[in-house]
């Protein structure tokens, strides 16, 4: 089949939406059969590859992987299928997708391999390249995957994972209901590093899975493996949080500390 090409990818993310299966999808030439090949290139600045499969039908179960252009010659071929899989998602069901990974820093021509595993779906898949060597404020992925769907946060969560140049951003769904008038205290720690990782709280105000400027209403960025801390007071709604990668790799403790509801 032939590739999607997508061009360059950047700061400013791009959504392609697509249809993958093995049930004919009307006269779209790119889906005729489980799957699409979206080919795109990163410049030499240093970019992190950012990639999210959403939206996948109920009943469907779509996979998302990373591939590098191994011989360089531009075309996704046996070699590159045998030898380029840097990263791969596979959750569940029609759970989203998410990939974020490191890109050489040289640049060069990458593959996203959406495969379906049912009959067939509808898609949103979006991509960017945010700067892996700029502040820290440039690292992280600016997709909002529901890759960790927390649903509504009433009491105290832990989590324990890592980032790393394989996986530079991870990020969490959950929302807050408050009485009316009212609204929820939330401490964010962050603990346990090796390497520096930093943290944001996002508000997708548009419901795009972007965050656009101003969405982010709270962010920690202490240096080294201090640990980082975020104290919100949350109106009822649907927020996410990323924990991503500054520099090196390390596992951490992420605590959501609910402190319980007030009128401020």
């Amino acid at each position: 089949m032939p590739e999607i090409n997508v061009g360059r990818i950047g700061l400013t993310p791009i959504t392609w939406t697509d249809y993958v299966g093995t049930a004919k999808n009307g006269d779209d030439i790119f889906s005729d059969g489980p799957e699409d090949i979206y080919k795109f290139s990163i410049d030499n600045q240093g970019r992190n590859i950012n990639l999210t499969l959403r939206d996948i039908a109920s009943g469907q179960n779509a996979t998302l992987q990373l591939y590098r252009d191994v011989n360089g010659n531009g075309r996704w071929d046996a070699t590159d299928q045998a030898q380029g899989l840097l990263a791969s998602s596979g959750n569940p069901g029609n759970s989203d997708e998410s990939i974020n990974y490191r890109g050489a820093a040289t640049g060069g021509t990458y593959f996203a391999r959406v495969y379906n595993y049912g009959s067939g779906t509808t898609y949103h898949l979006d991509l960017s390249g945010t700067l892996s060597n700029g502040s820290s404020y440039d690292r992280a992925s600016n997709l909002l995957p529901k890759e960790v769907a927390v649903g509504r946060l009433v009491s105290d969560r832990s989590f324990n994972s890592s980032v790393s140049d394989a996986n530079t951003t991870n990020t969490y769904a959950f929302s807050v209901s408050a009485p009316l008038f009212q609204r929820t205290k939330v401490d964010f720690i962050l603990n346990g590093l090796s390497n520096n990782a930093d943290m944001r709280l996002v508000r997708d105000s548009n419901n795009n899975r972007i965050v656009d400027r101003g969405e982010v209403i709270a962010s920690s960025m202490a240096g080294g493996i201090s640990a980082e801390k975020i104290s919100a007071s949350l109106s009822s709604g649907n927020y996410y949080f990323q924990v991503y990668q500054f520099s090196g790799n390390t596992n951490y403790n992420l605590t959501m500390d609910h402190k319980g509801t007030s009128f401020s």
